[in-house]
């Protein structure tokens, strides 16, 4: 499944350059053409160009570098120089294709050349620009360095870790003992100023009078037990009430029940001083006996009985 819409139509496009032999100038056009119907998605385009540029094979190359060149072209005759993105796009991976360039066939190499060389001279790329890609060797006359470079021997690789070996002996006997005078000065806080410690202790000093004067009567008296008052408050110093039962709450009906007439004042004490004191009565005395005769009673019956 393609990752985006235009990869198989690139994907044909691209791989007809590499099944021709030779180049082939309509092939070229007929992939120009494919790519720039999807110059939108060109950071695409430069990806899926370069890739079947560098794996390809070292005869195909030659095609599409000449396919790199035709981009460049129509991109900049259709937005402008400005505008042009492939040639930014190319020019981030110059160093890549311009060393897959130098394996290609001897005839190919002359030709690869004139491409390099006419991207200087239409100022795609400036010769720095060029030279920092290595590519030194295409804008100069003589031959392009292949860029198969032998792998070193063993023998050259053990030579040069022996001298190496030998200058890092060589430098640390040459090297003075290290001292503390090498070591770097060591920054130390500036002093306080004396006025800024007597600004700090002042408050101490103050509460010592304080604390001092506290007489010793004060801080070694027992706390005094709380006691609670009517109203629920607590009050120091007086020893706490017992436990008392809870009041009863009377309804608001007992509060108005009318109460039981009662005397005027005066007529209690008018009465309290005409009755005489009554006598208390002891233990010992026993009551009177009544003297008094009882009553006689007569039973009165009827002659006919």
């Amino acid at each position: 499944m393609s990752s985006w819409k235009g990869e198989e139509e690139l994907k044909g496009a691209l791989s007809s350059l590499a099944t021709a032999k030779g180049v082939s100038a309509n092939r070229i056009k007929g992939a120009t053409v494919a790519c720039m119907k999807w110059s939108k998605e060109y950071k695409r385009v430069v990806h899926a160009v370069e890739n079947v540029m560098w794996k390809a094979d070292v005869e195909h190359r030659l095609a599409y570098m000449y396919l790199i060149d035709a981009l460049i072209r129509a991109s900049q005759t259709k937005f402008g120089d400005d505008k042009d993105h492939f040639a930014k796009r190319f020019g981030l991976h110059m160093h890549h294709t311009l060393s897959a360039c130098r394996k290609v066939p001897d005839d190919h190499k002359s030709n690869v050349k004139k491409v390099v060389v006419e991207w200087k001279k239409r100022g795609v790329y400036t010769a720095q620009e060029i030279e920092e890609a290595g590519g030194a060797d295409f804008l100069g006359d003589g031959p392009l360095d292949s860029g198969d470079r032998p792998p070193p021997s063993k023998e050259k690789i053990s030579s040069l870790l022996d001298s190496l070996q030998k200058l890092k002996q060589q430098h640390q006997q040459d090297a003075p003992p290290a001292t503390d005078r090498d070591q770097p000065p060591r920054k130390e806080s500036p002093p306080r100023h004396q006025y800024d410690i007597m600004s700090a202790s002042a408050p101490i000093q103050r509460l010592l009078p304080v604390l001092v004067a506290v007489p010793q009567s004060i801080t070694q008296q027992t706390p005094r037990p709380l006691s609670r008052l009517s109203n629920g408050s607590v009050q120091s110093g007086q020893p706490m009430p017992p436990n008392q039962p809870p009041r009863q709450r009377r309804s608001r009906w007992e509060d108005k029940k009318p109460s039981a007439p009662t005397t005027s004042s005066h007529q209690d004490q008018a009465k309290r001083h005409d009755d005489p004191p009554q006598r208390k009565l002891d233990v010992d005395d026993e009551p009177a006996e009544d003297t008094a005769p009882a009553p006689e009673f007569t039973l009165e019956y009827d002659d006919d009985n």
